[in-house]
């Protein structure tokens, strides 16, 4: 039971496959018959006209009584062949002998019912008007199709014999003078036109081949210059069709890619100067789009209100896909503004900054467009209060991160990366804006036990921008301590000391010729009065730096009096729970991890 069932419904599927095919393919093949529908009964009509006229006009003279439908009948047999029928569709085929029949009855009728003026022609006259009517309508037609199917200019061909025009057209019940007109009239009109419609034909033909050369290139030009247009605007490349054409054709010339050696030379001429305009038009017009699509995709202005609101920030992306641009909008970018990030109320801008001059001469390879964030409203009253979180795509890229540019460098912000998204927080300059970018550093080496340490951010940081590195073992030990010339060392690194050429006459200490690398930044910091060295005339570089030291160097460096290592220690606490060793007194020795953890921070609020 349960197999008959089974047989059921598998018949039950077929059933509604077929169903489905039927609905989903008739409306099309409708559409195409009936458009072919047209246009066979449209071409049987008129031809059915031109011969009804003439059975008509005929049985008129020849006071026959009107039958339109016995001249049908014979004129009928013959229109397969006339009109080379069996070349085309049932369909077509059964509109055209609709279409001539009709025609056929109409023109035939309106010529047996039109007034005779000719009454005086002569039976030589007649025949020859007749036979020249019909032989100019076979003419036509044979030659036409003589030259379509690419035969020789031949009217000879399949023209009628003498005996075949007489027992056509019952020449023999007509006097013997309009019969032999009637023949001389065919033929000679025959003749005509056959070798006038051939030529008509070879003409339009040549003209086609030409025209559709160049529609040809235009079409393929148009796809060539709509990728090299959109490569160009993606590459930042400036507006030029030619140099785009001269590229393109000298990867591979166009009679090459496109076979064109298979064709004409007037093809191939006419091919690549459609080509040649398909590119150029498309070219300028993939610019002049993107421009606007530039310019709308970066009018993007939040109203910050002291809500959290997320700000997106998108990209539209064009394929090129069997030679027609498909369009993907991608997230490029997002930015998060936490609750009461900012003091006051203002519009947030974001956008895309397609400028290259601030990445010319980075070291580091870009991942990303530089994204733009400023404040419209440069209202001072305006704060950054609390970080920003911008994050971006990421596709596993390790040694990728977040940069911002500063004092016309890119920074690297400490970056973190999850399910496909790069993240940093961000603050916004005293200006209220920013420009952040993800890049890849290539270069810089790993540091091996900083991972897991307290400070992790802070060391990661200062190694990704280049102020720290570790030893031949690829340890930098963050809690050891750090001496007197590594400190200097590293304040020059991060606020770009200028480099002086070693003066002994500058030097008042008796251990300069122990400075080794030390010697610029001990001489830069003496001169900008950060330093002095101790009481007997010494520096000792190589002495480990105290907390006292840091406090009284740093006040003259910050030209802050009022800075106090004890701000930095209640943040120690809080934020990183951890203990400062300067609860033991200022004159400890500072380890690593304390020292960058606090230029980090004083860093990070602009100060250094």
């Amino acid at each position: 039971m349960s197999h008959r069932k089974g047989k059921i419904s598998l018949f039950g599927f077929f059933f509604l496959v077929y169903i489905s095919c039927i609905f989903l393919f008739f409306p099309q093949n409708l559409v195409f018959a009936q458009s072919e529908s047209k246009e066979g009964y449209k071409e049987g009509y008129e031809a059915g006209e031109d011969v009804g006229n003439f059975y008509g006009e005929k049985d008129r003279q020849n006071e026959k009584k009107s039958d339109w439908r016995t001249s049908y009948k014979k004129e009928k047999q013959y229109i397969d062949d006339d009109y080379d029928l069996r070349s085309y569709t049932s369909s077509y085929r059964r509109d055209f002998y609709q279409g001539f029949e009709e025609g056929f009855r109409d023109a035939y009728k309106k010529a047996y019912k039109r007034e005779d003026t000719d009454k005086n022609y002569s039976d030589t006259d007649r025949g020859l008007s007749d036979g020249k009517s019909m032989g100019d309508l076979l003419g036509k037609i044979q030659g036409t199709k003589d030259a379509r199917e690419g035969k020789s200019n031949n009217w000879e061909r399949k023209v009628f014999t003498k005996k075949q025009i007489e027992y056509r057209y019952e020449l023999g019940q007509d006097s013997k003078e309009y019969s032999r007109n009637f023949v001389q009239g065919f033929l000679e009109a025959y003749e005509l036109a056959y070798v006038t419609a051939y030529r008509k034909m070879k003409v339009e033909n040549a003209s086609l081949s030409i025209q559709q050369a160049y529609e040809h290139g235009m079409s393929l030009g148009t796809q060539a210059g709509t990728l090299w247009g959109q490569r160009h605007w993606e590459e930042k490349e400036f507006y030029d069709w030619e140099w785009a054409l001269q590229l393109y054709e000298k990867e591979i010339p166009l009679n090459q890619r496109y076979y064109l050696n298979l064709e004409l030379e007037e093809y191939q001429v006419e091919f690549i100067n459609g080509f040649h305009v398909g590119f150029r038009n498309a070219y300028r017009d993939v610019f002049q789009k993107n421009h606007v699509t530039y310019g709308t995709e970066n009018m993007n202005y939040y109203w910050i209100n002291q809500k959290d609101v997320e700000i997106q920030l998108e990209d539209t992306i064009v394929h090129i896909l069997k030679g027609e641009p498909v369009e993907e909008t991608q997230t490029i970018a997002k930015l998060f503004v936490p609750t009461h990030a900012f003091w006051g109320k203002f519009y947030l801008g974001i956008s895309k900054d397609r400028s290259d001059i601030y990445t010319l001469y980075s070291p580091y390879r870009t991942l990303s467009d530089s994204i733009y964030i400023r404040v419209s409203n440069k209202n001072t009253t305006i704060k950054n209060v609390k970080p920003l979180k911008l994050s971006f795509p990421w596709y596993g890229e390790e040694r990728a991160g977040i940069y911002e540019l500063k004092n016309n460098q890119w920074r690297y912000i400490y970056s973190v990366m999850e399910n496909e998204t790069i993240t940093a927080s961000i603050w916004l300059d005293k200006n209220l804006e920013g420009h952040y970018m993800v890049m890849v550093d290539d270069n810089y080496k790993e540091i091996s036990d900083l991972y897991g340490h307290w400070a992790q951010k802070e060391l990661y940081t200062f190694l990704r921008r280049g102020y720290i590195k570790g030893n031949d073992k690829r340890l930098y030990h963050p809690d050891q301590t750090m001496t007197r010339g590594d400190f200097l060392l590293l304040l020059s690194k991060m606020q770009n000391w200028s480099s002086y050429s070693k003066n002994n006459n500058l030097f008042n200490f008796l251990d300069q010729d122990t400075f080794g690398e030390y010697a610029n930044v001990i001489q830069y910091a003496t001169l900008q009065g950060y330093v002095s060295g101790y009481a007997d005339n010494h520096f000792r570089p190589y002495q480990a730096i105290t907390y006292q030291e840091i406090e009284w160097i740093l006040k003259k460096v910050l030209k802050k009096s009022d800075f106090q290592w004890e701000v930095i220690a209640e943040k120690l606490k809080y934020e990183k729970f951890t203990q400062s060793k300067s609860r033991y007194g200022k004159n400890q020795s500072i380890p690593k991890g304390e020292i960058i953890f606090a230029l980090y921070v004083l860093q990070e609020k602009g100060l250094l």
